[in-house]
């Protein structure tokens, strides 16, 4: 391995500085990542910060050796992604490097390490990039926490980010120039050829959770951050006992028996693709795993996780609006004391270690009831439109813009108060970084997935006059999701979308439709 990281280093040090055709500034960035789902929506979420601390737009070009198929998945629709490629050799890295006219490669395995970069271009065109490039080459305990080395410790990245109030979602920020918080978001975009899946499984108008067992595929049912199989069917049990309006429906890769979790409505292991992963986890109410990567690509869809958690962290791989579960039988989290922490328990004990053996399907249905009370009562309530005159606030709320945006008119309802957001697929850093010195967001989200909290806003304006939306069904119930009570809905240029229309109340002006958000 070292043998083959030698000769990919010596080859992009050879690559000619090219300047990309047709601009003479873009900035060509390739990243290798290694790792599982929820690797790849972490490092998603970091190249979404290094383009937006960047001056100037560049294009990540990503390289992906087994997880290729699931890479393209979590990176779907991204704008600032060039290409996805497979690779099975440095060779083959070097080789698509210089057919792309790279300027800058990093490896991208919890945090950045630069294997090559085009200095004179980088300097002139990206002053930000240099500096960060320089920081990351002058860290100063990089080779044990950067580099891919015998003497690499994930340990000590670990303890090195929670000693500087890091967390798993922020270690790649290493050097502290981004300014990431643990509130970031990886873009995820829904992909509307796959929104038959609910229909197809009677949930797309139903209350429902979902379910895995299982951690990681390499391993299989051999970790121990598994949480017991006779536990999960006891909380099953439970849950069908107090909530039996909830359809239970189980996700996974295979269909192995010690995955397969009895008393479950649904049992979708090995039955789906990844865009259809991402759209029934869009749409659970509630997801229940163990540290696993789709805890991280829930919570990038905007929904919450309840999380078993033994030998690995909660401060660092726990998000704060998920229900982190603990039993905190042992006196602290044992990841990576031992290079065998996956399959064998420090304290000598069988599977299921003490940590996760402690932590019943009674405490953990006691930490779960007050979350599906919520949803129960939530979906008891039909919402439902009504067109009206124009949105009056009565005092500040939050407004929300969706694509196009008129810089002035936020400008305005800054001035009067209002915590205004701009989400849109078509920004440049230039314009984020406008908004940010002007008092407004401006972030990355795609209509069907928007990052804000349930009932967050006060107005959200959609404007269509880019073009139609591939799935206004599903982007109105998003809007929905996202609006308080009695919020309002300006559509803008509504007649460029008419496929709303059959979901939507008559609107007064087409032009500027205004729909309020009310209990049917």
């Amino acid at each position: 391995k070292l043998a083959l990281d030698r000769l990919l280093t010596e080859r992009l040090a050879t690559l000619r500085p090219v300047i990309a055709a047709g601009n003479p500034e873009a900035i060509n960035i390739a990243v290798r990542m290694t790792g599982g789902i929820g690797d790849f929506v972490i490092d998603a979420n970091y190249l979404k910060e290094l383009y937006k601390y960047m001056e100037k737009p560049c294009v990540f070009h990503l390289f992906a050796g087994a997880g290729y198929k699931v890479m393209q998945s979590v990176f779907y629709g991204y704008p600032f992604i060039g290409s996805v490629i497979r690779f099975y050799q440095c060779y083959d890295i070097a080789e698509a490097s210089n057919a792309l006219q790279i300027d800058a490669f990093f490896d991208l395995r919890r945090v950045p390490r630069v294997r090559y970069w085009n200095r004179a271009k980088i300097s002139e065109c990206s002053p930000n990039l240099k500096k960060l490039i320089d920081r990351l080459e002058a860290f100063p305990y990089k080779q044990w926490i950067v580099d891919d080395r015998p003497d690499y410790d994930e340990l000590g990245g670990i303890m090195y980010s929670l000693a500087n109030g890091r967390n798993r979602r922020t270690q790649c920020d290493i050097t502290g120039l981004l300014k990431m918080s643990g509130a970031g978001k990886a873009l995820m975009i829904l992909n509307y050829n796959h929104f038959g899946i609910l229909r197809l499984n009677g949930l797309s108008d139903k209350p429902y959770i979902t379910l895995q067992r299982g951690v990681n595929k390499g391993l299989s049912q051999k970790d121990m951050r598994l949480w017991p199989l006779p536990y999960y069917n006891g909380l099953v049990e439970l849950i069908k006992i107090k909530f039996p309006r909830l359809k239970l429906v189980l996700l996974g890769e295979g269909l192995t028996g010690e995955s397969e979790i009895k008393g479950v409505d649904l049992d979708l292991r090995g039955r789906t693709n990844f865009e259809e992963l991402k759209i029934l986890l869009k749409f659970s109410a509630l997801h229940i795993d163990g540290e696993a990567g789709m805890v991280h690509m829930k919570q990038a869809l905007n929904g919450k996780s309840a999380v078993f958690f033994g030998p690995t962290s909660p401060d660092f791989f726990g998000y704060p609006n998920n229900i982190n579960l603990s039993a905190r039988a042992c006196p602290i989290w044992c990841e990576w004391v031992v290079d065998d922490w996956r399959t064998k328990c420090l304290r000598g004990s069988e599977a299921p270690p003490p940590c996760l053996s402690a932590l019943s399907p009674e405490m953990v249905m006691g930490g779960l009831s007050g979350e599906l009370e919520a949803i129960v009562d939530s979906w008891s309530h039909k919402w439902t439109w009504s067109a009206c005159e124009a949105w009056e606030p009565a005092n500040p709320e939050k407004i929300v813009f969706i694509g196009r945006y008129d810089h002035d008119e936020c400008l305005e309802y800054v001035k009067n108060g209002h915590k205004t957001q701009i989400y849109a697929l078509a920004l440049s850093p230039m314009e984020i970084s406008a908004a940010g010195e002007a008092g407004y967001g401006a972030e990355f989200a795609d209509p069907g997935n928007i990052p804000e909290a349930d009932g967050a806003c006060g107005l959200v304006v959609w404007d269509c006059a880019d073009g139609a939306y591939a799935n206004p069904e599903f982007a109105l119930r998003e809007m929905r999701r996202i609006l308080s009570s009695r919020g309002v809905l300006h559509i803008r240029h509504m007649e460029r979308q008419p496929e709303l229309k059959a979901f939507l109340p008559r609107a007064h002006n087409d032009r500027h439709a205004f729909f309020r958000k009310e209990i049917q």
